[in-house]
């Protein structure tokens, strides 16, 4: 047993590949004309200056976030966990061996795997996407 955990996960997400993966999973959902009028090229145009017109005030001065998600945007954890589902997608299905149990809540992973497996597959699992950085801890 380990658990696996993504470094920074919410300011290191590109944005430009949050959109992709969101225009995706928006593309597919066959209810998206019952939920809005909006076309799905509407929608991430939304998300899009949602991610990118970030600024915050610290000690008074101003700021602009220039890469990544801020911590706090309520919708910066819905666009993390639908590009970390599709990391951890494409972790699984591209290992030979992948792990028996696997479940994640936002950036903290519990993972049952073998030990003979678990060297290889945190290597492949940290060059899926040059931003997703995992750590690890051992269960004693």
């Amino acid at each position: 047993m380990v658990s696996f955990d993504v470094v920074s996960i919410f300011t290191k997400v590109p944005i430009q590949l949050a959109l992709s993966i969101v225009k995706q999973h928006v593309q597919s959902n066959p209810e998206l004309s019952q939920r809005t009028i909006l076309s799905t090229t509407e929608l991430n145009q939304v998300l899009e200056f949602c991610l990118s017109s970030i600024h915050y005030i610290f000690r008074g001065k101003h700021y602009n976030q220039v890469f990544g998600t801020v911590t706090d945007s309520p919708v910066s954890s819905v666009v993390a966990n639908l590009v970390m589902q599709d990391v951890e997608k494409r972790a699984l299905e591209t290992f030979a061996d992948p792990p028996r149990f696997w479940k994640r809540y936002v950036d903290d992973i519990f993972v049952i795997i073998k030990k003979s497996n678990l060297s290889e597959f945190f290597t492949r699992a940290n060059t899926i996407e040059s931003f997703v950085q995992l750590t690890v801890e051992y269960k004693k």
